[in-house]
């Protein structure tokens, strides 16, 4: 009997993200720290030599905040990486830097406005831009 009362219970939120609602400041975010390494043997004419290939350590994050009000929508997103090169011969470390961006809303005027680096793939623009975007929809839902 207690699982079919709980049964008919409306479903818990999972979070903010994915409905409209006014709960004001959320944070969401990743971190992942890896290493990798690999030798490379090479025999030739009765000649064996053996090289480190790779031998890195990789350290990710991702940070996304986000504010939904009223008539504003806030987001930052910063989304970020480094590789450490332990080999000494070779290439060296290298740092890269996917999102860095503020996003704000006004749903009262359709107008987004988002600065920082970015992708806009979802307008067929493949790579990123660091830069200013600016854009207006006519028709808004739920309104």
């Amino acid at each position: 009997m207690r699982t079919l009362a709980a049964a008919s219970l409306n479903a818990r939120s999972t979070g903010e993200f994915g409905g409209r609602s006014n709960a004001g400041w959320s944070m969401a975010g990743s971190a992942a720290v890896t290493y990798q390494y690999g030798k490379d043997k090479v025999v030739s004419a009765g000649t064996t030599t053996t090289t480190n290939s790779v031998n890195a350590a990789l350290v990710y994050a991702d940070l996304l905040l986000r504010d939904r009000g009223e008539r504003y929508d806030f987001t930052a997103r910063v989304d970020a990486g480094y590789t450490h090169n332990l080999v000494t011969a070779g290439g060296g470390s290298q740092d890269r830097t996917t999102a860095a961006y503020a996003e704000l809303t006004d749903r009262n005027f359709g107008v987004t406005a988002r600065v920082g680096r970015q992708s806009l793939a979802s307008q067929g623009i493949v790579g990123l831009f660091d830069g200013l975007y600016v854009g207006y929809q006519r028709i808004r839902r739920g309104r």
